[in-house]
């Protein structure tokens, strides 16, 4: 199981020091400022990137909601979110699968900690969540059965989820 901590990181970072509006301009923005390859566009759906990531399945997805074309700014806020593979996908689950992904975990949290301080969030493991809320965006790291995720996600939709979250 490989897992690219340090593109991670870098990822983060990019995420923390961009200008973000959450329209779909974002999406090839940030594609240059990381320097990926644009694999497939979608206008309101999924758009696909090719990330330099060293792992078997170097991809991003970009999310959209035709929903939240206009915000409350007036604006084109339709990105809801990146998702990044920062491990390989693996095609089944198992314990040696579980404990890498779980030591991945860890050491992507110390190092994100390090950088960003104290996280917002935490879930527990399995399932694992940790995340950073900032005024313009928020990062996670998720984990799911075969791999990790480290998601750039709008602040508005994150609220969203949030609230509906606690209404469960």
């Amino acid at each position: 199981m490989q897992a690219d901590i340090e593109g991670a990181v870098r990822i983060a970072r990019i995420a923390r020091d961009f200008e973000w509006t959450w329209g779909q301009d974002d999406i090839e923005r940030f594609r240059l400022a990381a320097g990926w390859t644009l694999l497939r566009r979608g206008d309101y759906g999924n758009t696909s990137l090719s990330t330099d990531l060293r792992v078997n399945l170097n991809q991003a997805n970009a999310y959209s909601n035709r929903r939240y074309i206009r915000g409350s700014t007036g604006r084109n806020e339709s990105l809801e979110r990146l998702s990044i593979n920062i491990t390989d996908v693996a095609r089944d689950a198992d314990d040696a699968l579980t404990a890498a992904l779980s030591k991945s975990f860890d050491q992507l949290a110390e190092k994100l900690t390090r950088e960003f301080g104290l996280p917002s969030h935490t879930e527990s493991k399995p399932g694992a969540e940790i995340g950073w809320v900032e005024y313009d965006h928020v990062v996670n790291v998720m984990t799911g059965s075969t791999y990790l995720l480290l998601e750039v996600v709008n602040p508005r939709r994150w609220r969203e989820r949030q609230e509906f979250d606690d209404e469960d």
